[in-house]
């Protein structure tokens, strides 16, 4: 595993409402692709745990994953850890109470994700075939171009991620220094 610090990064995207595109997006606390996890410079040490909790669920979960699927699985796995070390929520809605026990509320996860990662189409928990996603506009520039190849015209909430921003890296982590201050 190579982890990097980085300057922040953030992730932009359209989305289809009101019957126009609207920028969205967000500050990333982190990523994962294969081995490597990049996690914010800024990020206090609690917060980088979870984060890098987070990421290194996603260099567990395999290429086919739905994207919405796979924030599913990493919110989730990643509550029920915070909920284990006694560490505070990612998000207050992310617990509930069951027979005395706190314990990950996944529809609340999912409506967290479905919102914050508009541009991953949403799938019913569990699993399931995630819908075309849309890719961009099509070259008509009013159409939408979907991951099947085909077009069609825009749907309230229908989104495409843009371009990131941010996210240089500052240094990569000496694995024989992993800790915080």
């Amino acid at each position: 595993l190579t982890i990097h610090k980085r300057k922040p990064k953030q992730v932009h995207y359209k989305k289809y409402e009101g019957g126009r595109w609207v920028d969205g997006g967000f500050t990333s606390g982190g990523s994962a692709r294969g081995t490597e996890v990049w996690i914010n410079e800024n990020t206090e040490c609690e917060d980088a745990a979870a984060t890098l909790f987070h990421e290194v669920v996603h260099t567990d979960q395999p290429s086919s994953m739905a994207g919405s699927q796979r924030e599913y699985d990493a919110y989730a796995k990643t509550e029920a850890w915070r909920i284990k070390k006694a560490l505070p929520s990612h998000d207050l809605s992310f617990r509930k109470t069951i027979n005395g026990k706190e314990v990950p509320d996944m529809t609340n996860i999912k409506k967290y994700v479905d919102k914050a990662y508009a541009y991953n189409p949403p799938t019913p928990l569990g699993g399931g075939t995630p819908p075309p996603r849309v890719l961009g506009l099509a070259t008509n520039g009013k159409d939408v171009r979907l991951s099947d190849g085909t077009t069609r015209v825009p749907k309230p909430d229908d989104a495409y991620r843009l371009p990131d921003t941010g996210g240089q890296v500052v240094k990569t982590i000496d694995p024989d220094k992993w800790k915080c201050p």
